[in-house]
């Protein structure tokens, strides 16, 4: 299940102070908001009707409409399964991990469906399918991700290569020109990868970055910006959280297949 208040949580520290009123109030007073029009979240939070619009859009949702919608489905989902989704390793049985585990991972694919643009996917797989080559720069635990992600790539006939530090970007970005593009994977506003697109955009290559809902300075330094939903846990060894990403990652191959009519899935 998608999660207003949990993604108010994550990107709290990234608002404005406006959308802190907002936030705030949301967070405070969940169930009134569902039966409240604009005017009165607007009256009660002291910000302006645009604002409170505006804050809805900044969550990836449509509108204030939606904001109540998927903030009444968490609630009600709440009330009926009131599990938690963080696992505690000495006291969780084995039925209750599995469970936790479980619905941690639909809720990633329910926020995914809810969070992405679908005409900014379309339009990052269409910029990939026209450029002669691809860099991939994945830093830290995306590493792993991005090499998973070259070697499919490899499989649709795109030159693609994966760097990791900057010395070495650097040295493949001096040979790129805007003929090619490069794309970035991240959570988080990882310095490396800011670092990275500022020099990608000294060379004017096409920029593409794949990163969660907090990365907003990394979606101002990027041509395209595909946002992810990562699955906040209470421990580094889930790998729920990459989940997200690679069903972002799936979709963009399997669009690429389909515009180089390429039967990846025979």
């Amino acid at each position: 299940m998608f999660s207003v208040l949990e993604l108010i949580r994550r990107r709290y520290e990234h608002f404005t102070p406006v959308e802190l009123k907002i936030a705030d109030f949301i967070l405070e007073h969940p169930e009134d908001v569902t039966h409240m029009t604009v005017q009165e979240i607007s009256k009660e939070s002291q910000t302006s009707d645009a604002a409170v619009i505006r804050f809805s859009k900044r969550l990836g949702l449509s509108g204030i409409k939606s904001l109540k919608v998927e903030l009444a489905k968490e609630l009600h989902s709440i009330n009926e399964n009131p599990l938690s989704s963080n696992v505690q390793i000495v006291s969780d049985n084995e039925s209750t991990i599995f469970q936790k585990v479980f619905q941690n991972t639909l809720r990633v694919l329910h926020s995914n469906d809810t969070l992405v643009d679908r005409k900014i996917l379309s339009d990052v797989t269409k910029v990939i399918a026209k450029k002669e080559r691809v860099l991939l720069f994945g830093a830290g635990e995306c590493l792993p991700v991005s090499l998973d992600f070259q070697s499919k790539l490899i499989e649709l006939d795109i030159p693609v290569f994966v760097v990791n530090d900057l010395t070495t970007l650097r040295g493949r970005l001096s040979k790129f020109t805007s003929k090619d593009c490069m794309i970035t994977i991240s959570t988080n506003d990882n310095p490396e990868i800011m670092k990275a697109l500022r020099l990608a955009n000294e060379r004017s290559v096409e920029t593409v970055s794949i990163t969660d809902g907090n990365s907003y300075r990394v979606e101002r330094l990027s041509d395209y910006t595909v946002f992810f939903s990562e699955e906040v846990t209470n421990t580094n060894l889930m790998m729920t959280s990459r989940i997200g990403l690679y069903m972002i990652l799936d979709i963009i191959l399997i669009y690429l297949a389909k515009y180089k009519k390429h039967n990846i899935l025979s």
